[in-house]
C-alpha cells in the first residue's frame, strides 16, 4: 500500500494529464514530424503515471517514511503561523510575560525540529534514488544484452548508452525529488488551506481561486515540456551515437581527412540539442512568473480585504497575520508543486525511453539442445532481413558431423548469414535449421551456444590484456599454460612482450595495438579454447600471410577430428582441403561436393577457383 500522500499525488498527476490529453494529437503529430521512430512500432508520446510508480515499489519502505517525515514536517510547519498568532495577540493584549517566552521557545524548536526532520528525509529519498535508478539501469542493461539481433539494427549504440546513463538518471530526479516534493507540498497546501479557511473563509476563496487559476496555466506548459523533453532526450543520445561512432573508427576518420566533417556532424547535433534546451528553457522559465503572480496577486488582495476587515472589528490583527504568514508558507509548496509537475513530465519522456527498450522482445526460447552427433541440416531455409532484404532463397544442405564443410560464393550470396542462421543470431523467415537433428528454433539461445562458437568476419577486439580477450566468456577458469598453448597454435607469440609476459600485452581499444592477422588470430584462439562441439569460421585467413595461414588451417583441420567445422573462406589453399564444398549464389544453393567434383563439373566454380575469387 502507498501511503496517502502518495496516492493525493498521483491523483493530481492523474488530474493534470487529463489536461495533456486534449493536446495529444497535436504532440503526436509534433514528435511524428520531427523524429525518427526506433522500433517501427506504434509509439506511446507518453508512459502512464502507474509505470513510474512501479518503479518505486521496491524502495516504497524508505519512501514511505520519507513521505511520514515529510508529513510530520509539513505539520510542524503549519502550526508555526499559528503559535506566531498567539505571541502577536499575547502582546497585544498583555505585553511580554511567561507565556510569551514560553511560545518563543516553542516556536523555535519547531523550527529546528522542522529543518532537522526535512534534512532527515532529503537524505533518505537521496539514498532511494540511487537505489532505484541503479536497479533500473540493469534491468535495461539486462534487456539489451539479452535482445535478438534484429532489434541491434533499430537502435545505435550511443543512444542505448544515453538511455541507460543520461535518460535514467532523469527519471531518478523526477522520482526521488520531485514526486516527493509534490507530495509534501499537496500536504502543506491542503492542511495550510484547511487553516486558512478557518481563519477566514472569504480570503481563503481568493487565494484558492488565484492557485486553481496559475494550476491549468501549469498543466498547459508541462504538456510542452514533456514533448520538447522527448525530442531533446532523443537529439542527445544521436549525438552520443554519432560521436561514438567516430571515436570507434579514429584510423578512418584521420585518413579520410574527416576531421572537420565529424565536427560538423557533432555541432549540429549540439545545435539541435541547444534549440529543443532553449524550449525547455523558455517552457520552465514560464512557471516561476505564474507561480509569483498568483501568490503576490493574493497577497494584495488579502492585505488589501484583511487589513479592511480588522478596521471594520471583523477580525485580529493576530488573525491577519497568521493568514498572511500561510499565505507566505503556500508560495514555496505551490511553486514545488508546480515546478514538480514540469519535473516530472521531463521524467516522464526519459522514461519513456526506458520503457522502449524494456519492452522489446528478447531471446526467450527454453529449452536445451541434444548432446548428439553435431551434424548441420538446412530445409528449404529462406531468410530476409528485417529491411525487407531476401539473402536465403530455399538453401538446403547438410553438414556432417566431424567433418570440415567450406561454403563459396560470390559477394553478397548469402555465406556469412549462413554461419548467423547456425550461431542462433538470426531466425529463418521460413524453413527450418538443425544442429544434432534438433530445430534450433525450439531451444534457449544460451544452450545452442555453449556447443556453438563462431570466429566473425569482423573479428572483434575487446579493449583490455590479451589474456582477458582469450578467456572472454570462459565460464571456468583457464590456467596460463592453456593459454600459452593456444597462442603458439596460432602463432600469436609474436605480439610484443610486457613484463607480464605476451598475456599481459594490451591490445589497445578495439584491438587496435593489433595487426589485422594479429586480429583473426586472436579471435580463432578464443573460439578453440570454449572447445566447441561446432566451430564456425568466416574468413579467418583472410589478412594473414601464408605461413600464418598454413599454421591455422593445420590447426582447424586437426580439430575436425571432434568437431563439426564449417567455414566461409576464399583462398584455395583452404577451401581444397574440405570434406564438402557449398557453392551459393545469389542465396541459393548451386551446387555441393569435393572440391574436385565442382571443379570438374560446376563451371561457376571453376571460374571462381581459375580466378580465385571465391569470396
Amino acid at each position: 500500500m502507498w501511503p496517502p500522500v502518495l496516492q493525493a499525488t498521483a491523483s493530481l498527476i492523474k488530474l493534470l494529464n487529463r489536461v495533456n490529453n486534449l493536446s495529444t494529437e497535436i504532440d503526436d503529430k509534433r514528435i511524428g514530424e520531427n523524429e525518427t521512430v526506433n522500433t517501427g512500432k506504434a509509439e506511446p508520446t507518453r508512459v502512464p503515471v502507474r509505470e513510474m510508480l512501479k518503479i518505486l515499489r521496491p524502495q516504497r519502505r524508505i519512501l514511505i517514511l520519507a513521505g511520514v517525515l515529510g508529513l510530520v514536517a509539513s505539520l510542524i510547519a503549519l502550526v508555526q503561523p499559528l503559535l506566531v498568532q498567539r505571541l502577536v495577540d499575547g502582546v497585544d493584549s498583555g505585553g511580554l510575560s511567561s507565556v510569551v517566552y514560553a511560545g518563543v521557545a516553542v516556536l523555535i524548536v519547531a523550527v529546528l525540529a522542522e529543518a532537522l526532520i526535512g534534512a532527515f528525509q532529503s537524505w533518505l529519498l537521496g539514498r532511494a534514488g540511487e537505489n532505484f535508478v541503479s536497479a533500473l539501469r540493469e534491468s535495461v542493461v539486462r534487456r539489451v544484452f539479452r535482445l535478438p539481433m534484429s532489434a541491434y539494427g533499430r537502435y545505435r549504440s550511443g543512444d542505448l548508452l544515453s538511455r541507460i546513463t543520461a535518460d535514467t538518471a532523469a527519471v531518478r530526479s523526477a522520482l526521488s525529488n520531485s514526486l516527493i516534493e509534490m507530495s509534501s507540498g499537496v500536504v502543506t497546501l491542503v492542511g495550510a488551506l484547511i487553516i486558512m479557511l478557518i481563519l477566514e473563509p472569504m480570503l481563503t476563496f481568493v487565494t484558492v481561486g488565484c492557485v486553481v487559476v496559475a494550476g491549468f496555466l501549469v498543466a498547459a506548459v508541462s504538456v510542452r515540456v514533456m514533448v520538447a523533453s522527448i525530442a531533446a532526450q532523443r537529439k542527445l543520445g544521436e549525438l552520443g551515437a554519432g560521436v561514438e561512432r567516430a571515436l570507434r573508427n579514429p584510423k578512418t576518420v584521420k585518413l579520410n581527412q574527416a576531421e572537420g566533417i565529424e565536427e560538423q556532424r557533432a555541432a549540429s547535433s549540439i545545435d539541435e540539442v541547444r534549440k529543443y534546451g532553449y524550449s525547455l528553457a523558455k517552457y520552465e522559465a514560464l512557471i516561476q512568473p505564474i507561480t509569483s503572480i498568483a501568490i503576490q496577486g493574493a497577497m494584495v488582495i488579502v492585505i488589501s480585504l484583511g487589513g479592511l476587515r480588522v478596521s471594520q472589528g471583523q477580525m485580529t490583527i493576530g488573525d491577519l497575520m497568521a493568514f498572511i504568514l500561510y499565505l507566505v508558507y503556500i508560495a514555496i509548496p505551490v511553486g514545488a508543486i508546480f515546478m514538480s509537475v514540469t519535473e516530472i513530465q521531463a521524467g516522464r519522456a526519459a522514461l519513456y525511453r526506458v520503457v522502449e527498450v524494456t519492452n522489446e522482445e528478447i531471446e526467450t526460447v527454453e529449452g536445451d539442445i541434444s548432446q548428439g552427433e553435431p551434424s548441420i541440416e538446412f530445409n528449404d531455409v529462406s531468410f530476409s532481413y528485417p529491411t525487407g532484404q531476401q539473402v536465403l532463397h530455399g538453401a538446403s544442405f547438410r553438414c556432417p558431423a566431424h567433418r570440415v564443410t567450406a561454403i563459396v560464393g560470390p559477394s553478397g550470396s548469402g555465406k556469412s548469414t549462413t554461419l548467423g542462421l547456425m550461431a542462433g543470431l538470426y531466425s529463418a523467415t521460413s524453413g527450418t535449421v538443425h544442429i544434432s537433428n534438433q530445430d534450433v528454433l525450439t531451444v534457449s539461445r544460451e544452450s545452442l551456444r555453449s556447443r556453438v562458437a563462431y570466429v566473425e568476419q569482423e573479428f572483434p577486439v575487446l579493449s583490455g590484456t590479451l589474456r582477458e580477450n582469450l578467456t572472454y566468456g570462459a565460464r571456468a577458469p583457464i590456467s596460463d599454460s592453456t593459454l600459452g598453448a593456444i597462442v603458439a597454435d596460432v602463432r600469436l607469440d609474436d605480439v610484443a612482450e610486457t613484463p607480464d609476459g605476451v598475456l599481459g600485452t594490451d591490445v589497445g581499444e578495439s584491438g587496435s595495438k593489433l595487426s589485422g592477422g594479429q586480429r583473426q588470430r586472436l579471435a580463432l584462439a578464443r573460439a578453440v579454447l570454449r572447445n566447441p562441439d561446432v566451430l564456425l569460421l568466416d574468413e579467418i585467413t583472410s589478412q594473414v600471410d601464408a605461413l600464418n595461414e598454413e599454421s591455422m588451417v593445420d590447426l582447424v583441420y586437426k580439430m575436425a577430428k571432434s568437431k563439426t567445422i564449417v567455414l566461409v573462406a576464399h583462398r584455395l589453399s583452404t577451401v581444397r582441403q574440405a570434406d564438402q564444398v557449398i557453392l551459393l549464389d545469389e542465396g541459393q544453393v548451386v551446387d555441393h561436393g569435393t572440391h574436385d567434383e565442382l571443379l570438374a563439373r560446376c563451371s561457376l566454380y571453376r571460374h571462381m577457383v581459375q580466378t580465385q575469387s571465391l569470396e
